[in-house]
């Protein structure tokens, strides 16, 4: 059972969760939605209940933050592989969790790509406002070390059980 302060995350409703917690799997494409970065970065804070302004505030400092496009009209389409894992996590991040689970983000990056992830990560975790950072790592090996501040209280068994905790159906 994954559990963050004693709630087990199975039993959260979706737009309770996604208050709490972010997740970015491997590949970005399978978690993109929208045609644009606003709309895609938008998602997860209007699923938390965020006002208009809110939302419009929290999708220009997440594109400042991950280092994306300052325009959130732009495609997603026109995103490098690199840019739209960053757009995943900004994504992840806009509904207001303070923790955010990875499963293998540098998976389908090149070293570059991979390298611009690990900075804009390691500037979120190390953030005065903070956002604890748990990396899954199917073979326990990475080229860059992506943990920040491990919640305690989030102790995951295996890279798949995190996926399958945030993603289970709401009850």
């Amino acid at each position: 059972t994954v559990s963050l302060n004693g709630v087990a995350v199975a039993g959260m409703a979706p737009s309770v969760r996604v208050r709490h917690i972010g997740f970015v799997g491997q590949n970005p494409d399978d978690q993109l939605l929208a045609g644009t970065l606003g709309d895609e970065i938008a998602f997860a804070a209007e699923s938390a209940g965020a006002g208009t302004a809110e939302i419009a505030s929290r999708v220009r400092q997440l594109l400042h933050q991950l280092g994306l496009p300052g325009e959130p009209d732009r495609p997603v389409r026109a995103l490098s592989a690199g840019q739209r894992q960053r757009l995943v996590v900004a994504s992840a991040l806009s509904g207001g969790g303070g923790v955010l689970l990875l499963d293998e983000p540098l998976a389908h990056l090149d070293p570059l790509g991979a390298a611009e992830l690990v900075v804009h990560l390691r500037r979120l975790a190390d953030a005065a406002a903070g956002c604890d950072v748990a990396d899954a790592r199917s073979n326990g090996e990475s080229g860059a070390d992506l943990r920040g501040n491990v919640h305690p209280h989030l102790v995951p068994a295996t890279p798949h059980l995190l996926a399958d905790a945030v993603n289970e159906p709401e009850r």
